[in-house]
């Protein structure tokens, strides 16, 4: 019995491939497993994504010589100003070089952010009509069981950590659910979350009984993954990602059922993420004990106001950074007064001694964060040390703070900023311009993408927490899908039929 119902499924699923590689021509196979393996392979590695990327830029070129004659798609040529924008956003960087002195750094960066280049090329030029409705869909499949299989690898790695082991997972915490290596959060986050909201769409518009139950599956173990993962900015957009699909199911779908499970959804969950939100707002807020990203920022910002128009040069963030931060740490030595009145010479070396302390207590692991020890200490010693304690107190977090900035080499932590530091603000117009360019071609073409749109929205507000931009885990990731919207809105949309793959005319 369990072997018969093993081969109907392996029937199934075979039937399901063989239909998407149906009619396609060699290059077009090749090129389009390149992209199922692409989309498979970004939520585990992103040095395999970038070696798909590659490949995929390979094939690309050999499908425009060999296959198309050199001949491009009229109607993708026609969208070419799309292309073009998207791949300024890597120009820019590349100008920045010419004004840039960390010439070392400036090519790396350049390097880094070649997928907004590529990426345009490849979908440009490379005849890509083939990418019907269910093809697309196949590679979202692709992502989200990608997505599946890596939650549920670390989550089982987390439990045998706890019950063979007997460490604690009271909460699955990051660095547990990240076993085999690690992925920081907030890209696991996105990606659980483009899962979660192509599943979603999934169950609402597939007919079929055992593609509904595999997504009610995925999108279940999505939801579970970003609440374990525990990013601040995950969990927020999670509860506006929800409320986007419940939008959509009212105002579009008209279904009034799942609209209700939604709605149980958002009500049942919006304490949790109002607690987190309300929790991040008073960190951001709290002078005595803020969130570093909020020292980070400020410094970016400090930047910023200097180089508005151009930046700083490609190159020159860090170092710029650096200057910032040391700026920002000696503005806050400043700020200690002596208890009483004792002579200056004497008062420096005192805090210079305190200042070490204090460096001392804050130890908590690589990045520094303030322990109960150091807090203690900010109560009992700054006196003993001839200064004032109010005064240590207003500073000595964001003192320890600046100096983990320092010693890490860390941005700004919100991309906007980061775009303004090495491109000023022509790369900040660019980088919006990348967000709202899809909206615009929905609203020519009068077709509207939920998945697109959470898509988009969801980049928008991570980019405000996290330099997203920064990592080819995210830069992949967003290049990737974000030319994939393009091509579905404006893309030929042919159906399965033989007759319409074999007919491609250039």
């Amino acid at each position: 019995m369990c072997n018969k119902i093993k081969k109907n499924v392996y029937l199934y699923v075979d039937f399901r491939i063989m239909k998407v590689f149906e009619n396609l021509r060699s290059f077009q196979k090749l090129e389009y497993v390149v992209m199922l393996l692409l989309a498979f392979a970004i939520p585990f590695h992103w040095y395999v994504a970038q070696c798909c990327e590659v490949a995929l830029l390979t094939v690309a070129v050999l499908k425009i010589v060999f296959d198309q004659k050199c001949r491009f798609n009229e109607r993708q040529m026609r969208f070419k100003w799309v292309y073009l924008i998207f791949a300024a956003t890597w120009l820019v960087y590349f100008i920045g070089m010419i004004y840039t002195q960390n010439t070392h750094v400036g090519w790396m960066q350049v390097s880094k952010k070649l997928g907004f280049l590529i990426f345009p090329a490849i979908f440009l030029f490379s005849d890509m009509s083939y990418l019907n409705k269910d093809r697309m869909r196949v590679i979202f499949y692709c992502f989200a069981t990608a997505c599946l299989l890596f939650f549920l690898m670390n989550l089982y790695w987390t439990l045998y950590d706890g019950l063979v082991h007997k460490h604690n997972i009271g909460l699955i915490t990051n660095n547990n659910l990240m076993r085999i290596y690690y992925v920081h959060h907030t890209y696991m986050s996105m990606y659980a979350l483009l899962a979660l909201a192509f599943s979603a769409v999934e169950i609402i518009e597939v007919e079929d009984l055992k593609l509904k139950i595999y997504n009610i599956f995925i999108s279940i173990a999505m939801l579970v993954f970003v609440v374990l993962l525990d990013s601040r900015a995950g969990i927020i957009y999670l509860c506006v990602e929800i409320l986007i699909l419940l939008v959509w199911l009212v105002f579009i779908k008209k279904k009034v059922l799942m609209s209700v499970i939604l709605t149980i959804l958002i009500a049942g969950g919006a304490p949790f993420a109002l607690s987190r939100l309300n929790a991040t707002i008073a960190k951001l807020s709290d002078d005595d004990n803020p969130d570093i990203r909020m020292v980070e920022m400020r410094c970016g910002m400090d930047v910023v106001k200097n180089h508005l128009l151009f930046g700083v040069g490609t190159g020159d963030r860090s170092d710029e950074m650096e200057k910032s931060y040391e700026r920002f740490r000696d503005n806050l030595i400043a700020e200690i007064k002596p208890a009483r009145a004792i002579d200056e010479d004497e008062f420096l070396l005192c805090r210079d001694e305190m200042l070490s302390e204090i460096q001392k207590a804050s130890r908590a692991g690589k990045w520094n964060i303030p322990s109960k020890r150091f807090y203690k200490f900010i109560n009992n010693k700054p006196v003993e040390y001839e200064c004032d304690t109010e005064s240590v107190k207003g500073m000595a977090v964001e003192y320890i703070y600046v100096g983990n900035a320092i010693k890490h080499n860390l941005n700004a932590h919100n991309q906007y900023i980061d775009t303004m530091i090495s491109t000023g603000i022509i790369g900040l117009l660019l980088l919006v311009a990348c967000f709202l360019i899809p909206a615009v071609i929905a609203i020519r073409l009068k077709v509207f993408d939920v998945v697109c749109f959470a898509f988009l929205v969801m980049i928008a507000i991570n980019a405000m927490f996290e330099s997203i931009f920064e990592m080819q885990m995210g830069i992949i990731f967003f290049c990737f899908f974000w030319q994939l919207f393009i091509q579905k809105s404006i893309g030929e949309q042919n159906t399965l039929s033989p007759q319409a793959i074999q007919d491609i005319k250039f």
